[in-house]
């Protein structure tokens, strides 16, 4: 009988002690369970922005691609002015010479050349 009240008067004296390391061991519990939330929301929200900014960053490669298929169909454009322009010269160039040569030839055999444009006036 002894030893049995003196297993109570342990158990009880034990159980004193530990209820305040029960209290702070179940605050840690939720102190942990906060932290967690805490950090499954900071994990949301990182993938959150790393969408959103894997999005702009899209949407502008997406600009900036139009922006450089405008530029070369603009310069597509622009060669084909400058082709028309050279083969316009080249036959403007032809058609002097051939004026020029045309004037040589009546010099030489006495005669006047007048050009077309200046004949018509």
């Amino acid at each position: 009988m002894y030893t049995l009240k003196r297993v109570k008067m342990s158990a009880i004296f034990a159980s004193k002690e530990l209820y305040p390391l029960k209290q702070e061991l179940e605050q840690l519990i939720e102190q942990k369970k906060a932290d967690l939330a805490r950090a499954a929301h900071l994990e949301a929200k990182q993938k959150q922005l790393f969408f959103k900014l894997e999005g702009q960053a899209h949407q502008k490669e997406e600009e900036q691609l139009q922006v450089m298929e405008q530029q070369t169909a603009l310069l597509h454009h622009q060669l084909e002015q400058l082709e028309e322009k050279r083969s316009e010269l080249s036959c403007k160039q032809l058609l002097l010479t051939l004026q020029e040569h045309a004037a040589k030839a009546c010099k030489q055999q006495a005669v006047t050349f007048v050009p077309r444009e200046k004949y018509a006036e």
